[in-house]
């Protein structure tokens, strides 16, 4: 039965070689570049024309640029009965509460633990448990 001493002692790297290296470098990269792809069609075809948008194939680029379609889109959610920024203001408003929430509830937990990843959670854990013992008020 192999043990941990002999598992850690172990000189040998996964995927040392360089040859390794290179291929799981390229793969990742087509995969990065392959995830990232719908989001730059989207960013493009935000600033294609109306006659640019149906030509098949489809271009990877755009031929005559506009911020038409922009305007039509801010023209079209002001006439809603829920005006657009309010949406905005109400997503803004969301991930400000849940991240000060996470940063308020989660971290203290984490270095409660001594899981802590981030420095300033670090010296909080020693400010606040000194080893393991709650500090006086």
């Amino acid at each position: 039965m192999t043990t941990i001493e002999t598992v850690k002692g172990s000189n040998r790297m996964v995927g040392s070689r360089l040859a390794g290296n290179i291929a799981i470098f390229t793969f990742l990269l087509l995969l990065g570049l392959f995830m990232a792809l719908p989001i730059y069609l989207a960013v493009i075809m935000a600033f294609k024309p109306v006659q640019e948008l149906f030509i098949f194939p489809p271009k990877l680029y755009v031929i005559d640029p506009t911020l038409d379609n922009f305007r039509d889109m801010f023209s079209s959610l002001s006439n809603l009965w829920v005006p657009f920024e309010r949406y905005l203001f109400n997503s803004l408003l969301v991930t400000f509460c849940v991240t000060t929430s996470q940063c308020i509830f989660e971290f203290p937990e984490q270095a409660n633990r001594d899981l802590a990843p981030l420095p300033i959670e670090r010296h909080l854990h020693h400010a606040v448990y000194r080893h393991g013992k709650a500090a006086p008020d």
